[in-house]
């Protein structure tokens, strides 16, 4: 089975299991939602600090999917818990490419301005321009916490 194929809703699983029994005092949880914009399909990864990856799909032509993170008050830093709880996994970017040629056509959404401020939601469509290229994701959506 080539990279990205994994089932979305055993990604979604695999995400809300690290994102551990509930969350933590000192963070502010925050909803994470991803939609295919464009006409062809793209393969996303969360990526994490030291080289850790979780699929999240194969996201055909308007489809979306959403998983908790939660943020941190001191720096904005958004994490999940690992799934024994022990620690947090700190989420550096969300890649989405297109294979066989992934490495030419990789993008990634920003999440530079969520980090600047207290959010309760991050939206990002990200998609495959029609002449090829890399996967563009426009700045994404924040939603403020109220």
């Amino acid at each position: 089975m080539k990279p990205g194929t994994m089932i979305l809703s055993t990604a979604l699983v695999v995400l809300a299991a690290c994102s551990g029994a509930g969350h933590r005092a000192d963070a502010t949880p925050v909803t994470v939602s991803l939609r295919n914009g464009g006409a062809a399909p793209i393969d996303c990864r969360l990526i994490f600090g030291h080289w850790v990856e979780r699929d999240l799909g194969t996201l055909k032509p308007g489809e979306s999917v959403s998983f908790p993170v939660e943020q941190q008050p001191s720096d904005g830093a958004l994490f999940v818990m690992r799934p024994d709880g022990g620690a947090r996994m700190m989420i550096e970017v969300i890649q989405c490419g297109q294979f066989p040629d992934w490495l030419t056509s990789v993008g990634q959404v920003d999440f530079t301005p969520a980090r600047r401020q207290r959010v309760s939601a991050i939206t990002a469509t990200c998609s495959l321009p029609p002449a090829g290229g890399r996967i563009v994701c426009p700045p994404a959506e924040l939603s403020p916490v109220p």
